[in-house]
């Protein structure tokens, strides 16, 4: 009960934020698959070392739209305990680019036999670049006199939690916890604007039906002061826990499909498709589509159970490894 009664407080304490304005950031569709982009604390606990991979275009077919590439790598400690990793994620729209790079961090507190809570950091900072020299005036076709190129390098710093079973996971994570000027009005002129914390909170439960199928909901709150809440919630199954599939529905108007497949013992890949309830959305683009990747690069410690937002499922051969081995313990102490 003290457990439960911990996670809610500290629920309360990233809800009862109030300083939190801004715009909304990137949204991941397979955010399940790539946690560690938004919340620290997921950072190694898949059980072993991992790379993993995103690639995300959104409205495909309006030039100067959204487009996000992403890497992270994350690997636990030797006594499992602390995991540590980095994150860098480009983000380019229209004339603006920005690159985040931080180094990851999580501790693990184990609150039951296979019930685990995560405390997490990320420390780094965002580079920004604005290239104003390519927006031209309809008339002469020349650069904008009153927009200027400018580039910046912010700090920040970002923290979570991350509580998970094998059957459930609860995450919430601020990844800027701080405010940060990067442009402003000066003379006329805008060259500097302001970063708020965004609020991340994503849920889910796998649910057996029998020895093949799972079926899991799940779902994704995005919040940030002055800017619409999105949830997005998903509705999906897995097979033989290699490959899963679902659609998701989000409150902001959209809709689409995901999937993730594990082609080998080492490699997963997933792809998500997002279309828009609007047509005036959808008369110009071709939709939303996010690939995800992930390679594992070393064993899984068959000690550490992985929930569904990291591993699609523990390698069968880890469990009967461990399971004999625990077998053979009590064989040891009755003789």
């Amino acid at each position: 009960m003290r457990n439960y009664f911990f996670l809610i407080m500290l629920t309360g304490l990233f809800l009862g934020n109030n300083e939190i304005k801004a715009q909304q950031e990137v949204n991941y569709r397979l955010y399940r698959y790539h946690l560690n982009l938004i919340n620290p604390a997921t950072t190694g606990t898949q059980g072993g070392a991992y790379f993993n991979a995103s690639l995300r275009s959104q409205w495909v077919g309006i030039a100067g739209a959204p487009e996000t590439q992403a890497i992270s790598f994350g690997t636990p400690s030797k006594k499992d305990r602390l995991g540590t990793g980095f994150s860098i994620i480009n983000d380019k729209v229209a004339i603006e680019n920005q690159t985040q790079l931080f180094a990851d961090f999580s501790y693990r507190l184990q609150m039951d036999t296979d019930k685990n809570l995560y405390l997490g950091i990320k420390a780094g900072g965002t580079s920004i670049r604005i290239d104003a020299s390519s927006l031209r005036t309809p008339e002469a076709g020349a650069a904008d006199p009153f927009l200027q190129s400018t580039s910046s390098f912010v700090p920040n710093i970002g923290v979570g939690f991350y509580y998970k079973t094998p059957r459930y996971f609860l995450s919430a994570s601020i990844p800027r916890l701080l405010n940060t000027e990067r442009f402003r009005y000066d003379d006329g002129q805008v060259t500097h604007a302001t970063d708020k914390p965004h609020l991340f909170v994503s849920t889910g439960v796998r649910f057996p039906l029998n020895d093949q199928w799972d079926f899991y909901p799940s779902a994704m709150l995005s919040y940030v002061a002055a800017a619409p809440i999105d949830l997005l919630g998903d509705v999906g199954f897995s097979f033989n826990r290699s490959f899963d599939f679902g659609a998701q529905f989000s409150i902001s108007g959209a809709m689409g499909a995901t999937s993730l497949i594990k082609i080998s013992e080492g490699f997963q890949f997933g792809y998500a498709y997002t279309t828009n309830f609007q047509d005036q959305v959808n008369r110009f683009s071709n939709g939303t589509h996010e690939l995800v990747m992930k390679i594992k690069l070393s064993a899984v410690n068959p000690e550490q159970e992985s929930s569904f937002t990291s591993e699609i499922g523990e390698d069968k051969s880890l469990k009967e490894k461990r399971i004999g081995t625990k077998n053979k313990e009590k064989f040891t102490e009755r003789n």
